[in-house]
C-alpha cells in the first residue's frame, strides 16, 4: 500500500491524540500514558464586591505530570510584579502539586537571556545546553529532583552543570 506524506503548520486535536495513542502503545512496559495538565497562576488581589472573581492575572505557570515527571512549559511574571517572590511562589507550588501527583522529578527549558540563574537558585541544574540557539545564546535544559526535596532557601547556590 502507498503511503503519503503531509507537512502542515497545524494538527488538529484528533491527530495530536492519534499519535500520542500510537506512541503509548509501542512501549506498554512504561506504564499508562496518562499526562495531566497544570496551571498554577497569579493575580492581583480582588477588588471590590467579594463576588468571588480573582483580579487580573500577573503571572502564571503552565505544565503537567506524566510518568513521574513535573514538566515545566510556561513560567511568565509580570514586570511590574517581578523582584517580590513570585516566580519562586508559582515554581514552588508547582513542585508540591508535582510531589503530591507522586513526581520524582522536574524538567524545564529555558534561554540563557531568559532566567536561567533563577532556575539555578531554585536547585535546578543544566542536563543539555544547545549553543547558538538562537543565535549568541543558549537554549537550556534542567532537571530538578523532587524526592524529599524543599524548595532552596532565598539566596541559595547556584549549580552549574553542562
Amino acid at each position: 500500500m502507498a503511503t503519503a506524506l503531509t507537512v502542515a503548520d497545524r494538527v488538529d486535536d484528533a491527530v495530536l491524540a492519534r499519535i500520542n495513542a500510537g506512541l503509548a502503545a509501542s512501549d506498554p512496559a512504561l506504564g499508562p500514558y496518562a499526562p495531566a495538565p497544570l496551571a498554577v497562576l497569579l493575580h492581583e488581589p480582588e477588588r471590590g464586591g467579594g463576588g468571588g472573581d480573582p483580579g487580573a492575572l500577573v503571572g502564571g505557570l503552565i505544565g503537567g505530570t506524566v510518568w513521574e515527571w513535573l514538566s515545566i512549559r510556561l513560567l511568565w511574571v509580570d514586570p511590574a510584579h517581578r523582584g517580590a517572590g513570585h516566580g519562586r511562589r508559582l515554581l514552588a507550588a508547582a513542585e508540591a502539586e508535582g510531589r503530591r501527583r507522586g513526581c520524582r522529578h522536574a524538567r524545564l527549558n529555558t534561554f540563557s537571556f531568559q532566567a536561567a540563574g533563577f532556575y539555578e537558585r531554585c536547585g535546578y541544574r543544566v542536563v543539555l545546553a544547545l549553543e547558538d540557539f538562537p543565535r549568541g545564546h543558549r537554549r537550556l535544559s534542567y532537571v530538578k529532583s523532587l524526592a524529599g526535596a524543599a524548595a532552596p532557601p532565598p539566596g541559595g547556590h547556584s549549580l552549574r552543570g553542562g
